[in-house]
């Protein structure tokens, strides 16, 4: 096996299986494959002085056959917006003023809500991507809770909506959903809903505190003017965020996602036409990843992948987004014995997997709170030779800062990301508030 790629030790895997295995069987012989068919010489040699720096390993030196080419690229953008914005523009550059086919470029990423931005990117631009390694970002439980909220506020007759919504309020099970949404029809509509006391009464004691929670998230809905981006926000101010919080280990990420959602509804005045979007963009994925399956290989769609799901894989080429000093490595790699080297070990093998042109990209505000970013150490600590790095008038970002500066304060426009690589762990807390809600997932 190949030290310089084990990158699976949340399977259980352990490189010391192969770095140790000289010394459990002394007869074996080391075999080097130095010699890469797949990638240039300026992409291998970046590759050799990242994998060069892990300390546990079996020194080797890739050595390129094909012909020299273009550095790897390293784009410094001023938000994940921008980012996104970037490399979809770069890939409808390459695919028509190039004519490299779409299935040969690949987006990397370190975990899935690295990508959110550029999701938004290229739906609004109708570029087809297939995605792997983890949902997509409308497909995650969260998201579609928010959309579910819209729906009920566009549609109060809408039942699958208030389904959604009434599974997770404290004391509300299936047949008491049923008396609820029964009883809101009658009402004739969500604002007369909100205002009679029947539904608390036909809803049960057991179930008062979940409708009396629901109730107050619908009623900032209704005061909201309409607008999705509104409404997203006023459910970021109310007690479906206790719920996110108790719910999911990993609340902060699921808060980012719906940050960013809100931000991508900004671009529109009416939720009907938001809600359209959604449905279509969706509806559209839905109908070309089952043709995909079907026929895989006619495919000729972008690929979207994390770097575990693309190991062994090969494109002509690939952008590797959000490279921040929070985001990649993952902080928890600090803490953990060999983390660090794994985290390096996954840059190497994402860097590994571009034949022609290599972009590393990240964004200098990210995260909830829109937080100032530095690029990740695996960029800084490289020999700087090996890399193509910006300039004042790079990237089509006027005042865009030196890589290794201090971020740009004035920049308009903070986006959010997000994350979806832990899994919800189901939790009840102890102290639960009276009045949070409760779901299981």
């Amino acid at each position: 096996g190949d030290d310089a790629q084990s990158i699976y030790s949340f399977r259980a895997a352990n490189v010391r299986n192969i770095l140790d295995f000289p010394s459990h069987f002394p007869g074996a012989k080391q075999f080097r494959l130095e010699t890469n068919y797949r990638s240039t010489p300026e992409i291998l040699d970046l590759a050799n002085d990242v994998i060069s720096r892990n300390v546990d390993q079996f020194p080797k030196q890739l050595k390129a056959v094909r012909p020299g080419s273009s550095l790897p690229r390293v784009i410094s953008m001023p938000s994940a917006a921008a980012e996104a914005n970037f490399i979809a523009g770069k890939i409808e550059e390459l695919t028509k003023d190039v004519s490299i086919d779409p299935h040969e470029i690949a987006v990397l990423f370190r975990a899935t809500h690295h990508s959110q931005a550029l999701e938004f990117e290229l739906m609004k631009r109708g570029l087809e991507y297939e995605y792997r390694g983890g949902l997509r970002f409308f497909e995650r439980a969260h998201v579609k809770d928010v959309l579910a909220f819209l729906r009920l506020a566009h549609n109060f007759t809408d039942e699958s909506a208030w389904r959604r919504v009434l599974s997770f309020q404290q004391g509300i099970g299936e047949v008491t959903s049923d008396r609820i949404f029964a009883a809101v029809l009658a009402s004739g509509s969500l604002a007369q809903a909100l205002l009679t006391p029947t539904i608390e009464s036909v809803a049960g004691k057991r179930a008062a505190i979940g409708w009396r929670d629901l109730k107050e998230v619908l009623d900032g809905l209704v005061s909201a003017d309409g607008r999705p981006a509104d409404m997203i926000r006023s459910l970021l101010d109310s007690s479906y965020v206790s719920y996110l919080n108790a719910e999911y280990p990993n609340a902060r990420e699921r808060l980012e996602d719906l940050g960013q959602l809100a931000s991508f509804a900004d671009g529109y005045d009416s939720t009907v036409d938001f809600l359209a979007e959604v449905a279509l963009n969706d509806a559209l994925y839905t109908k070309g990843a089952t043709s995909t399956a079907r026929n895989r290989k006619n495919v000729r769609r972008i690929v979207l992948s994390t770097i575990h799901q693309s190991k062994g894989l090969e494109w002509d080429t690939v952008f590797v987004l959000h490279l921040t000093g929070s985001g990649f490595p993952n902080q928890r790699a600090f803490a953990e014995p060999g983390g660090l080297e794994e985290e390096r070990r996954l840059f190497y093998v994402a860097v590994t997997r571009a034949k022609q042109r290599l972009f590393l990209c990240y964004p200098r505000r990210a995260g909830f709170d829109g937080g100032i970013e530095y690029p990740s150490m695996f960029i800084t600590e490289v020999d700087k030779s090996y890399l193509d790095l910006p300039d004042e008038e790079s990237n089509g970002v006027s005042g865009s800062v030196h890589l290794f500066a201090d971020p740009d304060y004035d920049d308009e426009t903070i986006e959010l990301d997000e994350s979806g690589e832990i899994r919800a762990v189901r939790r009840r807390l102890a102290n639960w508030k009276k009045g949070s809600f409760l779901r299981d997932v």
